[in-house]
């Protein structure tokens, strides 16, 4: 077992977050001692983050209120300053990038959905916690933020985090996509110019790409799509079927990740199931996004069991295609709010062999779709979205003329109507004329 999911089960104990939260004070001061100041800032945020047990959350959380009383008091980002001195600032901007040369592109993570005007601003929709920060290593942010409302969405649960708060200005608001309800009161609590709003990376499935048809047969009993990293916990599901005696089909699919490919799933499969000869295994790797869709669909359940994300998609998608979710329910990252008596059911690590047997037998009880098309997806997410940033523009005095276009996550994020692409040529030239 490896020390990082050792620590993530450890941490679900009380005792353990005491432990683990002296530690991090210990390092807060050691950073301190060293006048690493990002560092320093990073553990706050880690404090009130991952420990998140009184008192090392309040701790936390009037450290960073006084950081940001600080910064309006002086009419300077101070958060910014220590992330441009810090060796993380060096590592981003070598990784990170526009063109050749570099790992990564944050231009594949930034999408326009409303056009600058004279007086009225637009508006940016970004991903990933890594291109936040990023973003400051590549483009003079403050003058984009002049022009544009910018909008975070979540790749991982936990709003308090340097990627986000190094966003403070004094007059210009951005917004943070929290699905998590904690993630939403931390901001909000700050009371500063950065803006939760409740909504994640699954909520923005366009149902119309994603419909049951009830000519397809069942063949799977369950299915499974996630990365084949630890964290998402295959073992667990695999122990669960060890305590089944039916005949199960089980349907994975997934793709590398964290040095783990489908050879190791297969690995811990043979280990824990390779004797059972009632568990019929179905294994798919690096598929297309539409080919997942029409072996979903296939499905009678689909299972999440990771403890911590910011928004998985897998889920909501197949809640769209009618197949009901078993998720885990400790996760965090706001998938758990969407699952209810018509989507599925939350279980817990013990009881998961029980509950996947009931909704074998219970599945077509189940009315997912139902609940979603009133609740979620592309097109209710893109009116959230724009009403809030309506509302804050016009309490801020500015003007509000035209709405955002719909956007989609198929899987990366795009325009649902991507004809209308062009009509942010001139933005992206702006960006791109931002740069330092």
């Amino acid at each position: 077992m490896s020390i990082r999911l050792l620590i993530r089960q450890l941490i679900e104990y009380s005792f353990f977050r005491y432990i683990l939260g002296t530690v991090v004070i210990l390092r807060l001061f050691w950073f301190w001692s060293t006048r690493q100041k990002y560092r320093q800032f990073s553990e706050v945020c880690r404090l009130y983050r991952v420990v998140d047990i009184f008192p090392f959350r309040e701790i936390a959380f009037h450290s960073i209120a006084n950081i940001i009383r600080i910064c309006n008091k002086e009419k300077r980002n101070l958060m910014v300053e220590w992330f441009q001195n810090s060796r993380e600032y060096i590592r981003i901007r070598d990784d990170f990038g526009s063109g050749e040369g570099k790992k990564h592109d944050v231009m594949w993570n930034m999408l326009v959905v409303k056009s600058f005007k004279e007086n009225e601003k637009g508006v940016i929709i970004l991903k990933y916690g890594e291109v936040f920060e990023a973003l400051f290593t590549i483009y003079n942010i403050p003058k984009i933020i002049e022009r544009y409302y910018l909008v975070f969405e979540m790749s991982w649960s936990g709003s308090c985090d340097p990627c986000y708060l190094m966003y403070w200005d004094s007059t210009n608001s951005v917004f943070v996509q929290t699905p998590e309800q904690k993630d939403y009161f931390f901001l909000e609590r700050l009371h500063c110019n950065i803006r939760p709003i409740k909504l994640g990376s699954g909520d923005w499935v366009d149902p119309t790409l994603f419909q049951p048809n009830a000519t397809f047969q069942k063949p799977y009993d369950v299915a499974m799509v996630a990365h084949w990293g630890k964290l998402k916990n295959h073992r667990v599901l695999f122990k669960a079927l060890r305590r089944i005696q039916r005949e199960i089909t089980l349907l994975l699919i997934g793709f590398p990740w964290g040095g783990r490919t489908k050879e190791d799933i297969l690995n811990e499969y043979s280990e824990l199931l390779g004797k059972k000869s009632n568990i019929t295994l179905d294994l798919r790797e690096n598929l297309a996004h539409a080919d997942v869709m029409t072996l979903l669909i296939q499905a009678k359940m689909q299972i999440l069991l990771t403890s911590k994300e910011g928004g998985n998609k897998a889920i909501p998608e197949g809640l769209f295609l009618n197949v009901p979710a078993i998720v885990y329910d400790r996760n965090k990252g706001g998938t758990g709010e969407k699952i209810n008596g018509q989507t599925g059911i939350l279980s817990s690590f013990g009881n998961l062999h029980r509950n996947i047997e009931f909704m074998l037998e219970n599945y077509g009880r189940f009315r997912p779709r139902e609940y979603v098309l009133k609740t979620t997806g592309s097109a209710i997410s893109t009116r959230i979205l724009n009403d809030k940033i309506k509302c804050v523009s016009l309490e801020t005095n500015g003007s509000w003329t035209c709405d955002i276009l719909e956007k989609v996550n198929s899987p990366s994020l795009k325009l649902k109507d991507e004809s209308c692409s062009d009509l942010f040529v001139k933005d992206y030239d702006f960006i791109s004329k931002c740069k330092k």
